[in-house]
């Protein structure tokens, strides 16, 4: 049904994957904590990492690393998406699928629990869209959060009294 227009495709993470992280860097919501090296340091920690995407003419266009870890003595399973899904947010038919294949990929996997965090900003997705999106899969939406939501890039080639003196001093 789906794979008219896409590819789909999983698998767990692989030491070197240079066709992810190139997705993941050329993505506009793509993250550090998508990339192989986040799975590789994350499985260090007893974690392990699934990969699911969509292709459509041989091309990464929407995907996600999940995270999996055993909980309550191993009777269930969580699943993380550490600012994932990386997904158009704007085409419905590539979001549906993508939520399709991760929840199929959870179901096969026993996971019990999926955490969803995607670095979303109000102009890209507001939040009616994403209530909308939460209604649509199943999902609900809360405010707490494992990641910050928010990351701000300092220049730090200015001297440290520059870079505190451009600050407000109650919030630095």
């Amino acid at each position: 049904m789906f794979d008219k227009w896409f590819e789909l495709g999983e698998q767990p993470y692989t030491e070197n994957d240079a066709e992810w992280d190139d997705f993941v860097a050329a993505h506009p919501h793509g993250s550090l904590l998508q990339t192989t090296a986040w799975a590789r340091l994350k499985n260090n920690f007893g974690w392990s990492s699934q990969r699911i995407w969509l292709r459509q003419d041989g091309k990464l266009q929407a995907g996600a690393q999940m995270l999996i870890k055993s909980a309550a003595f191993g009777l269930a399973r969580i699943g993380y998406l550490p600012h994932g899904p990386l997904v158009n947010w704007q085409n419905a038919e590539q979001v549906r699928v993508l939520f399709h294949q991760l929840d199929l990929a959870a179901y096969q996997r026993r996971i019990g629990f999926v955490k969803l965090e995607p670095l979303l900003w109000q102009d890209e997705c507001p939040a009616a869209q994403w209530q909308a999106i939460c209604q649509e899969y199943d999902l609900q939406a809360t405010a707490d959060t494992i990641q910050p939501p928010r990351t701000m890039l300092l220049d730090l080639r200015p001297s440290l009294d520059t870079i505190l003196a451009a600050m407000k001093q109650k919030t630095r």
